[in-house]
């Protein structure tokens, strides 16, 4: 298993102020801006007031846009930045066209995913593609969970699949 390392940004940011409707388009914002992974964390504060946690962590070469979503959209005022070392396995990014037969719907669809190199080898869809698949094949009648399109495009990645069956 080979362990690759690369220095990295992560901003601890704090919130008793920002209502719950600003979350979903303040997210967005922080990943327009550069943001790798945004969580946030539901708090109870000072004053026992609601509040939220903030882990933002950054791209190379993002910081000064990622803060200025903070001061911007947040109204912020401060917040903690911490220099880490981010520690990743190897990945490989897959792109494949896959040929779908579902019932008597055919069409082509290009899947996107990643394999890593651990302990064993893994794959995993990109949330995008799963979501695709489920938009494709709502519009053709057939509404399949999220989850089982997950589960469909991991088998295609795992089998190296260039054509999908499912009655």
């Amino acid at each position: 298993m080979k362990l690759f390392q690369k220095d990295g940004t992560l901003l601890y940011v704090q919130a008793d102020h920002v209502t719950g409707e600003l979350m979903g388009s303040v997210i967005e914002y922080l990943y327009d801006a550069g943001a790798c992974n945004v969580q946030v964390i539901p708090t109870i504060t000072k004053k026992n007031r609601p509040g939220y946690l903030f882990l933002i962590d950054v791209k190379s070469g993002s910081l000064e846009d990622v803060e200025q979503v903070l001061i911007r959209e947040l109204s912020v005022t401060g917040w903690h930045r911490v220099r880490t070392e981010h520690c990743h396995l190897e990945v490989e990014y897959l792109k494949k066209r896959v040929e779908f037969r579902v019932g008597q719907e055919n069409f082509c669809m290009e899947v996107e995913g990643k394999k890593s190199y651990g302990i064993t080898e893994t794959f995993r869809p990109e949330h995008r593609s799963c979501a695709k698949l489920k938009e494709i094949l709502r519009s053709r009648g057939k509404d399949f969970a999220l989850e089982t399109c997950k589960k469909i495009l991991t088998e295609i990645l795992e089998q190296d699949l260039s054509v999908y069956s499912s009655e």
